[in-house]
């Protein structure tokens, strides 16, 4: 209808801004829930970005409302802001919160399988304030009624992570949010930043990376060394296996790996 044609001039006028700055990934609309069963007036709307822009495109679906679009093969991508609520609980353990996203991970899966086995999914938007509760609402609890929790903000962060990174169809997360101001957050901030927070060293265990994990499971073992030793004295071989840099992969790279092995393996 009306509504389409304006849309579509407007978001029309962004693809060319994005175009003309060489945007990697355009997102063609964010939590319009309301208007995804008009299939054809999406289809559309795409077609006519897709004339002005040349990147990936996308668009970011509210969460659950994902599996009721059916033009997700019109797009590049599968985006959707994912404040699922994982447990009943306003101080639910580790261990639970690490449970429902995997039991959220598993459903997205199953669904990915069956409907759009070849595409790859990133999280738009997602993220958890640091008071009681924020598993329970991730979009919103009132700081008014909730205490301040700063180990539940960062274990909600860990339970993503931890059961997110390893699926193959997962490409990672936009983190809602980071602001502009380094002083940000803090102590007392109920709200979602994870700036000066202890869920800061969350983010910081899951993106540093350690020299000789090839399989990026956090931890340097056997399964690496496996890997590593696919490239043994091949000279001229430089990239990840030739961790010293000399553009070899000798028992060098190894002693570094088993340092790494030593320090980061489970005991």
């Amino acid at each position: 209808g009306d509504w389409f044609v304006e849309y579509t001039d407007f978001v029309n006028f962004w693809a060319e801004v994005a175009e003309a700055n060489s945007v990697e990934v355009f997102c063609a609309g964010c939590e319009l829930k309301d208007t995804v069963s008009w299939s054809a007036s999406w289809k559309s709307v795409i077609q006519s970005v897709r004339t002005r822009y040349s990147g990936a495109l996308t668009y970011a679906a509210n969460h659950g409302n994902e599996t009721n679009i059916d033009w997700w093969g019109d797009l590049d991508y599968i985006v959707i802001d994912a404040y699922y609520t994982m447990t009943n609980k306003a101080n639910p353990s580790l261990g639970e919160l690490r449970t429902a996203w995997s039991d959220r991970a598993d459903a997205i899966e199953f669904w990915l399988n069956t409907y759009w086995p070849d595409m790859d999914v990133m999280f738009a938007e997602v993220g958890y304030q640091s008071v009681d509760g924020t598993n329970q609402t991730p979009w919103w609890t009132d700081p008014g009624a909730s205490a301040i929790d700063m180990n539940e903000q960062a274990e909600c962060y860990e339970a993503l992570l931890s059961q997110c990174k390893q699926r193959d169809w997962w490409l990672g997360a936009f983190w809602w949010n980071w602001e502009t101001d380094p002083n940000a957050g803090g102590d007392n901030d109920p709200y979602w930043t994870p700036q000066n927070k202890p869920v800061e060293e969350t983010l910081r265990d899951y993106y540093e990376t350690v020299s000789g994990d090839f399989d990026d499971d956090r931890d340097v073992d056997f399964l690496d060394v496996m890997f590593q030793a696919g490239y043994w004295l091949r000279s001229g071989v430089v990239g990840d296996p030739d961790l010293n840099g000399d553009g070899e992969v000798n028992l060098q790279d190894f002693a570094m790996l088993g340092r790494n092995w030593a320090i980061t393996a489970p005991k």
